[in-house]
């Protein structure tokens, strides 16, 4: 008998083998999936329950199927997908997470550029209240001439100007260009 024609039997195949591994993708124990299914409010589930569902021995309840999604952090139509369309969601569902880190980690870069710009900006002012020290050998002021073109130049952009050079690597070349001129 093919799949089509028995559809429950193999959306309770692919929910076991679903369980099994999203479990071992997680790096849990049987023991650890039965104690969150408890935790998450399933009464009775022990490591022997989980291993008998893994198995395709015992069936799995709505409710309990829900609750092993929930726990594994998809859902039941995932679990019972054929493999290769599984496989498709799964990624897409990846990729999205994957991006929300990067746009996570774009807005934490854009905070910490404008935190190293009010810094820069501070010491700019110590500097220019410091003045030009007698002591100040010639090659440090060069060294120093070249720190505050940099600055200028860096305090000139904005981030947004920062991430188009990122986009655009030929950008950067005459970003740095501009800096050695300078």
């Amino acid at each position: 008998m093919s799949d089509v024609e028995r559809p429950m039997q193999s959306d309770d195949e692919r929910f076991a083998a679903s369980v099994k591994r999203l479990r071992e993708e997680r790096g849990w124990s049987q023991g650890e999936l039965a104690r969150r299914m408890t935790e998450a409010g399933f009464d009775d589930f022990h490591q022997t329950t989980i291993s008998r569902i893994e198995k395709n021995k015992r069936p799995v309840r709505i409710g309990e199927a829900r609750g092993l999604a929930k726990v594994l952090g998809t859902l039941v139509g995932i679990m019972i997908a054929p493999t290769d369309e599984w496989k498709i969601v799964d990624n897409f569902a990846k990729e999205v997470r994957d991006l929300q880190i990067a746009d996570r980690d774009v807005g934490k870069a854009v905070v910490d550029y404008m935190h190293q710009r009010v810094l820069v900006d501070k010491a700019w002012r110590e500097l220019d209240e410091l003045g030009e020290p007698e002591w100040l050998e010639e090659g440090l002021r060069e060294l120093l001439d070249r720190h505050r073109a940099t600055a200028e130049y860096l305090l000139s952009r904005s981030y947004s100007d920062s991430i188009d050079d990122a986009v655009d690597p030929d950008g950067i070349a005459r970003a740095e260009a501009e800096v050695a001129e300078g």
